[in-house]
């Protein structure tokens, strides 16, 4: 007799022909060995019924850069992240079918929420259908539109696709008024100060960041909170000196930086460096960092932050608008860096167990291009006031007739 512990779950769905295409070269390929990263994918894909979408790439192709590493990212079909003990589980099955002395490194996926609000305009001459009707309509294209062509590792969101898909949905809408907000969430654990950095690369539009409501001690005062940008009055404006070696260039400076690994910003040299915008390699000290250039050389001479358009995160309270913490992290608006710093969150609202944030792109930049373990999602939850939880969709009509 066969007695389990616990019943199946995550079964896998039959491939589709499409799939077979795409999987079958690759299960060919790999042979029972892991050599290259398309070995580890379709070694993932074809072992493990539980997982969505994988993303792989070598410590080479890190930032920064980890030799001797193969760097994993997993969506499961359950749940936003794999769990420790299937982390270890693969783990243990990778060593045993690697062909080299390659350390595995599993990165959780960053999810960007996406909530809908659309407001749609359509002749009433044109249908018999009823304004609800026409909502139930366009947001099953909405739900359709995020199902087939976001969720997976590689793949971006259109603003663009999405009205024309919206319009699509029936002859008599004319034309309709979408916003979209990203959203990310911070998982923080009660009382315990948490970082975390986020970064969408996309412009961020000033003054749109917002969050859901949590408790706040301040002083053995409990007080209720809420996340907003503020954007600083000045940019940032530092001269200093620079030092290339090769291709790296180390730039100093007499006052603090106050910048990020990962932060884009433009740099004025003196001396052979060429100006443009350079992407932050390292940060070797509060007045230190480098970055990488495009070609090489071993030169010295002074440098300057020419500009950068940054905002402070602002602790307040909603009841009042009184600021509760005057700085607990910053956004960078251009490269769409959001960098929260030691929140400390006392509790949670019902039905909350999360810090959401919202905010909006500029309007040049409505197309979201991810990286390799980013994935845009549509916000299935329900809107909620009182912790200023946004619906993820979210529909009303205008009838024009004609």
């Amino acid at each position: 007799t066969i007695v389990v512990d616990s019943k199946s779950t995550s079964g896998q769905d039959q491939e589709t022909i499409d799939e077979i295409r795409f999987n079958a070269p690759k299960y060919a390929t790999a042979q029972n060995r892991l050599i290259t990263k398309y070995d580890y994918e379709a070694f993932l894909k074809r072992n493990y019924s539980y997982i969505s979408s994988v993303s792989i790439w070598g410590g080479e192709d890190n930032d920064p850069p980890q030799y001797g590493k193969v760097f994993i990212s997993v969506v499961p079909k359950a749940g936003q992240f794999l769990t420790s003990t299937r982390k270890a589980k693969i783990t243990t099955d990778i060593k045993e079918q690697r062909a080299l002395a390659i350390t595995p490194a599993f990165v959780d996926p960053e999810i960007f929420y996406v909530n809908v609000a659309t407001v749609i305009k359509y002749n009433p001459n044109k249908t018999n259908e009823s304004a609800t009707d026409i909502q139930t309509a366009v947001q099953a294209t909405i739900e359709n539109y995020f199902s087939q062509n976001v969720g997976s590792f590689g793949q971006d969101f259109s603003g663009s696709k999405l009205l024309a898909s919206i319009d699509d949905t029936r002859t008599s809408i004319t034309s309709n008024i979408t916003e979209v907000h990203l959203q990310t969430r911070l998982d923080i654990t009660l009382g315990i100060g948490a970082s975390q950095r986020i970064k969408i690369g996309n412009k961020v539009e000033e003054h749109s960041l917002t969050s859901t409501k949590f408790y706040y001690d301040l002083l053995g005062v409990v007080y209720p909170a809420r996340i907003k940008d503020v954007p600083d009055a000045a940019t940032v404006t530092l001269s200093g000196t620079y030092r290339r070696t090769g291709v790296l260039i180390t730039c100093s400076f007499e006052q603090a930086h106050e910048l990020t690994a990962g932060e884009s910003i433009t740099l004025s040299f003196e001396g052979s460096a060429i100006t443009g915008i350079y992407k932050i390699n390292s940060i070797e000290s509060t007045t230190k960092f480098t970055v990488i250039s495009t070609e090489s050389g071993n030169d010295s001479g002074t440098c300057s932050i020419v500009s950068e358009n940054r905002g402070r995160l602002v602790l307040y309270n909603p009841l009042n608008e009184t600021t509760l913490n005057n700085n607990i992290g910053f956004i960078s608006y251009d490269s769409g860096l959001i960098q929260v710093i030691n929140l400390n969150v006392y509790g949670y609202l019902i039905d909350q167990t999360d810090v959401r944030l919202y905010f909006n792109l500029t309007k040049d930049s409505q197309d979201i291009t991810v990286s390799r373990n980013q994935v845009i999602r549509l916000d299935d939850s329900g809107a909620n006031p009182d912790t200023n939880r946004l619906a993820g969709i979210s529909l009303s009509t205008v009838a024009i007739p004609r």
